[in-house]
């Protein structure tokens, strides 16, 4: 049904309902007072405090020439390419950008379900753009990571359309351009360009690096304070990793595992951090190569995905938007697959605010209380961790018979 090509007004219909959806969403999650959605009453009133540090962070580049001098909460812990991402939101008011930030983060999720939607069941374009604002409504509703990036103000439906673009749609004589972009933005992403580098992809490789050098080399030149701060102090001085130092009881990353009871409370063992996470890499680019071999393109991307979240040394919940499409993985690959019982089980587990419940009981008095602090604040982790374990396990197809096929 989703495969053919609905009448006009139908799809019409379909489209501007969901625009006017979104933005009655978007009034609703500004003013938390009216938005109280059934898992989340109460506790996301954060009042876009990603977005209101960016807006602070650029103020002080106004003032100081140098956006990384101030290292406390809501400090700039971006690289310099992501200067000129930001820089608009100091021409106008904080409440215009708490109400653009949400509609552009619900309009980019839109825009992945979309791509997927297309390229993996064959829906045609404009079907895809009108049930994609739809989906992006009701797993914003429902899926906590999704309603913290758009409470926060942050920007990962963003990174992860951009990611999607480039993984999906660019062609191949550009592709990795988007990747490069948003890995001189976030960092995270660039764990495609090692991918690409892995599999020898090497135009893919050049074109990302291209790309993200230029970003960075054009901010560096235009704010080389922050660009000289940024590199001497923040990377080759020690100053990101000492910012990750002690427990850190919402992420999940390898990193902040260790640095939670029962593990030592504080700093990580780096060896072992470091080992597991490089085992963990080349588990997931093993898992991706077979799918991506035999065509499972987004089961692959989701593998891929999960893997730069957990290998970072921080790994907020917000990082984890992608979750609603591992329900594309259990339809592109069937339910006999250990990597679609666990993308299924996952979906289920993460319906529920984990991060709630971590802070509602931080301080835990007994075993039972421990058990449960311990499942709550690792149980994101260990789904990523699942994902690029069975993907390892993937069977793929014989498609012998069907090249014979094919070629008669």
């Amino acid at each position: 049904m989703l495969k053919r090509h609905w009448p006009a007004w139908s799809v019409r219909t379909l489209a501007i309902s969901g625009i006017v959806a979104t933005i009655g969403f978007t009034y609703c999650v500004v003013n938390p007072h009216v938005f109280a959605p059934w898992l989340y009453a109460s506790h996301y009133n954060v009042s876009f405090l990603d977005l209101l540090g960016r807006f602070n962070n650029l103020k002080q580049l106004r003032h100081t020439g140098n956006i990384y001098v101030w290292n406390g909460p809501e400090a700039f812990t971006y690289p310099p390419g992501a200067i000129p991402f930001f820089w608009p939101i100091q021409y106008l008011s904080f409440r215009f950008w708490e109400y653009f930030s949400v509609v552009a983060s619900l309009s980019a999720m839109a825009v992945s379900f979309s791509i997927v939607l297309h390229k993996l069941r064959q829906v045609p374009w404009r079907n895809a753009f009108a049930i994609g604002f739809w989906l992006s409504l009701l797993f914003a509703a429902i899926y906590p990571p999704m309603m913290s990036d758009l409470v926060w103000g942050n920007i990962s439906t963003v990174i992860l359309a951009l990611t999607v673009l480039d993984f999906f749609v660019v062609p191949p004589k550009f592709r990795g351009a988007l990747i490069g972009l948003t890995a001189a933005i976030k960092i995270y992403p660039i764990i495609f360009i090692v991918w690409w580098a892995w599999r020898r992809r090497w135009s893919e490789v050049r074109m990302a690096l291209a790309s993200g050098f230029v970003v960075t080399l054009i901010s560096s030149l235009i704010w080389w304070p922050s660009a000289k701060r940024f590199f001497a102090v923040q990377v080759f001085g020690g100053g990101e990793i000492q910012r990750f130092n002690g427990p850190s009881f919402n992420s999940s990353s390898i990193y902040a595992f260790f640095t939670r009871p029962p593990f030592h409370s504080g700093d990580a063992p780096l060896w072992l951090v470091l080992a597991l996470s490089v085992a963990f890499v080349v588990a997931a680019f093993r898992g991706a190569a077979k799918l991506v071999d035999d065509r499972k393109m987004m089961s692959g991307f989701i593998v891929l995905s999960a893997t730069m979240r957990i290998v970072m040394p921080i790994a907020w919940d917000h990082y984890f938007v992608f979750i609603p499409f591992l329900l594309f993985v259990m339809l592109e690959l069937g339910w006999k697959q250990a990597l679609s019982k666990v993308s299924v089980i996952g979906m289920v587990l993460l319906v529920f605010p984990w991060v709630f419940l971590r802070v509602s009981n931080p301080t835990p008095h007994t075993p039972i209380q421990a058990l449960n602090n311990f499942i709550e604040q690792n149980v994101i982790l260990a789904i990523m961790a699942a994902l690029i374990i069975t993907s390892n396990f993937y069977q793929q197809r014989d498609n012998s018979d069907l090249e014979l096929i094919e070629k008669a």
